[in-house]
């Protein structure tokens, strides 16, 4: 009985992670859980809370290249083998629960083993059958349970597969406009402020909720890294968020963009992430420096409007946790705060698009 009663939690342990991971859209199961959250900090090194770029260490660069293929394929292997080891335990609880096809040889656990993993992976081979109704229906729930795992593991995975493209889509949209709130402003000046952002505010804002429904459904969006820091998500959301923070407490109303646009991007960053540290993230320990702002006055002659200091202390402490937040969402992907700027840029002797620098200088400052 105890055999039995073993098998039976392993079982459903098991089918619920699979269960949950693939169908819940909120979340992964525990095993799951557990088995990506170990590889990651296992094979990755720990997060760069050092001002240590980690992810240019050689081990932590092949796990990024290939975290998606690792981490599904660990998943399926714990997937497979609790499957197997649960129903191979059921089985052992009865000396008669299956026979050879040849009447009076017995049946040992290795051979228990291999019937299940036969009936698991493929309809069995009949060198082996169940003995009575019972066992039989076992059976039937053996290669059935088969079935849903493999089915739903390859949906699983062609769906995050899809959502990591679209992430890293996301991500290099963002950087494209440029890897500090400077840059980023800079593209949008139009002479008088800032207002043509709007228009990109609310596209990156709808982009950053759809991919905050992907990040509930397929969890493991988090875990797989990107060989490419420029195609990192919370690295390029830290940049674009910091770029809010400049809009919001910084830059004079007058040449503010759409209000209505900003507030939506920096409620979907917020919804982001809400959703970090529910799930994968605690608030780092120090809250980053506030933005640098002698662009604002070197480039357009704008003084700092320095709002941060008029609001509540309710609402100085919730700018603090964001911010930690942001922090502890780039060291968990293996980049340093403190140097994420030069992680995220390309050398200049490698850049394709040299010249864009030459024309933003000459548009921002005609002669």
């Amino acid at each position: 009985m105890m055999l039995l009663g073993l098998g039976a939690v392993v079982y459903g342990t098991v089918m619920w992670d699979v269960l949950k991971t693939t169908l819940s859209l909120h979340g992964a199961g525990p095993l799951t859980n557990l088995i990506v959250d170990g590889a990651n900090r296992l094979i990755a090194a720990p997060p760069a809370k050092f001002g240590e770029d980690t992810n240019r260490h050689p081990v932590v660069y092949y796990f990024a290249r290939y975290s998606a293929l690792l981490l599904t394929s660990i998943l399926f292997v714990a997937w497979f083998v609790g499957l197997t080891l649960s129903l191979t335990l059921v089985l052992a609880s009865a000396p008669d629960s299956i026979t050879q096809s040849s009447p009076g040889v017995g049946v040992d656990l290795l051979e228990r083993l291999y019937f299940v993993a036969a009936s698991v992976t493929t309809a069995g081979f009949g060198d082996y059958v169940p003995s009575g109704n019972a066992w039989r229906l076992f059976t039937i729930l053996t290669a059935t349970s088969g079935l849903i795992v493999t089915t739903l593991g390859i949906s699983y995975v062609i769906n995050l597969i899809g959502a990591v493209v679209t992430q890293r889509q996301l991500a290099r949209s963002i950087l494209n406009l440029g890897t500090t709130p400077a840059d980023i402003l800079a593209a949008f000046y139009n002479g008088k402020g800032f207002m043509p952002f709007g228009d990109s505010l609310q596209t990156i804002g709808d982009s950053i909720l759809l991919h905050v429904q992907h990040h509930l459904a397929y969890p493991m969006c988090h875990y797989i890294r990107a060989d490419d820091n420029r195609n990192c998500l919370p690295a390029a959301l830290a940049v674009f968020d910091e770029t809010l923070t400049v809009l919001l407490y910084e830059v004079p109303k007058e040449v503010q963009p759409n209000l209505g646009h900003l507030f939506l991007a920096r409620r979907a960053g917020s919804a982001y992430l809400e959703n970090l540290r529910d799930i994968y993230v605690d608030e780092a320990d120090e809250t980053p420096p506030w933005p640098e702002l002698t662009f604002l006055m070197t480039q357009w002659q704008i003084v700092p409007a320095a709002r941060a200091r008029a609001v509540s202390a309710v609402e100085r402490e919730a700018i603090r946790h964001r911010r930690r937040l942001l922090r502890a969402a780039v060291q968990s992907q293996g980049l340093s705060w403190d140097n994420l700027v030069e992680s995220l840029q390309v050398a200049p002797e490698e850049r394709l698009d040299a010249e864009l620098v030459s024309l933003y200088a000459r548009e921002q400052n005609p002669v």
